[in-house]
């Protein structure tokens, strides 16, 4: 109702109804400007803003405003920038066990109608008032506040993000290109249900198994030192893997352009050999 209300008037923009959920105004650090954190973009969808496609854009908001609020965790999650706008550009997501086992097919039906990678596939305002989730939410909601349940998965969902995040860094810094590769095999040889997580602690075994035991024991302080609360982090292993990869590639560059700035200062007659003694693994 808030949406169609917005959408009522003139001036409308991208990014309404996310602003509208986070209460915020447009400006720094709310999803429409971007925000603090690349994840805001998940919630402002893949398309142009331009006039023709607002109403599109703001229904994929509520889209992932809504697949938020069921399982408290965006649905375009990654530890870099990068991976979080491949997943948005091909409506990557998915309805992950266990987080997504209790929540009914008309909620998920609902989120689907709304992520649609093409806008005018997606639901409008009317419509989506009208859908059957919407309807019979307050009928079908399980008795009690879902607050606190909200709030433990939120939460979790952020220390969470912190470690992907560290693992990421550490495992640019310190494997190359083939290894890399070999520990997202390992990763999907060890998840039996193909889910698309593992724990923290799989993945520190995994690392251990393939003879990187410094970097898992860099993940178990760095998960030591952020877990509040009891229980285990489940890793998205090949979110992590692309956001690697990607920091990887960035960790190249930078060394590169260190030794030609090097080279053109006249502080090193080798560029290359400057390069091969930087932070990155040799090949």
């Amino acid at each position: 109702e808030v949406v169609r209300h917005l959408h009522g008037g003139v001036g409308g923009r991208k990014g309404a109804a996310a602003d509208a959920f986070f209460a915020r105004s447009p400006g720094k650090g709310s999803p429409a400007a971007g925000g603090p954190s690349s994840l805001a973009e998940g919630f402002l969808g893949p398309e142009p803003d331009v006039d023709a496609l607002l109403i599109p854009a703001d229904t994929w908001s509520v889209g992932a405003i809504a697949f938020l609020l069921l399982c408290g965790y965006p649905p375009f999650y990654a530890p870099c920038r990068f991976a979080i706008l491949s997943r948005i550009d091909k409506a990557d997501y998915a309805f992950d066990p266990p987080f997504w086992s209790k929540i009914s097919e008309e909620a998920k039906d609902f989120v689907q109608q709304c992520l649609r990678s093409t806008p005018g596939r997606r639901l409008t305002m009317d419509q989506a008032l009208q859908h059957p989730w919407i309807q019979s939410l307050a009928d079908n909601s399980p008795s009690g506040s879902m607050l606190s349940s909200f709030t433990m998965n939120l939460r979790r969902f952020y220390w969470t993000s912190i470690i992907e995040a560290c693992a990421a860094n550490s495992l640019a810094s310190t494997l190359k290109p083939g290894e890399l590769e070999r520990l997202h095999t390992r990763c999907r040889e060890a998840d039996v249900g193909q889910s698309g997580f593992l724990t923290a602690t799989d993945l520190r075994q995994i690392l251990i198994g393939l003879g990187h035991s410094e970097t898992a024991e860099a993940l178990g302080k760095c998960s030591s030192k952020t877990l509040r609360h009891p229980g285990e982090a489940y890793m998205d292993y090949l979110s992590l893997a692309e956001s690697a990869r990607a920091r990887r590639v960035r960790l190249v560059e930078e060394e590169l352009w260190r030794a030609f700035q090097e080279f053109a200062d006249g502080g090193s007659d080798d560029p290359a050999g400057a390069s091969s003694t930087g932070r990155m693994p040799a090949e």
